[in-house]
């Protein structure tokens, strides 16, 4: 499983919890944003019942680890949890911009409003996105005209 496209797909299906603000997975360790005030323990009971029960355990102390399969081993395999806590504001949840590929936030659940303001003749404006610079953006951008 992936665990990032695994959290994009809970996060847009609405069912993240209220204390998660965002997640970012990486080849080594799992980074979650929580509300103030969230406990280690309240981390790892979501974490199991979205990825499976016994998919997380306490390492080396109070680390908490996220289970991965590995074929070649009964033991233990997984990468590190940490969690970093921000306040919550009157506005609902901030995100402080990050400069990475993606961040995953609950936000994904939400649609993007469109403009109230139209162009003469009905025209819609269509902006196309890549940090890798492949040529998928120009193939879309070239199939929508």
């Amino acid at each position: 499983m992936d665990i990032d496209e695994h959290l994009a797909h809970l996060a847009t299906a609405g069912q993240w919890p209220d204390w998660l603000i965002a997640a970012d997975a990486w080849w080594d360790g799992l980074e979650l944003t929580t509300r103030t005030g969230t406990s280690q323990e309240e981390v790892k009971e979501w974490l199991d019942s979205a990825f499976g029960a016994g998919s997380t355990e306490w390492r080396e102390g109070d680390a908490l680890e996220l289970k991965l399969d590995d074929p070649r081993t009964s033991d233990f395999t997984g990468i590190r949890v940490t969690s970093r806590s921000q306040p919550e504001t009157a506005a609902g949840h901030p995100r402080i911009p990050l400069l990475r590929e993606r961040q995953i936030t609950r936000q994904l659940a939400e649609p993007l409003a469109r403009p109230r303001d139209r162009f003469a003749d009905e025209v819609q404006v269509m902006a196309f996105h890549s940090f890798k610079g492949g040529v998928g953006r120009t193939v879309h951008a070239v199939a929508i005209a």
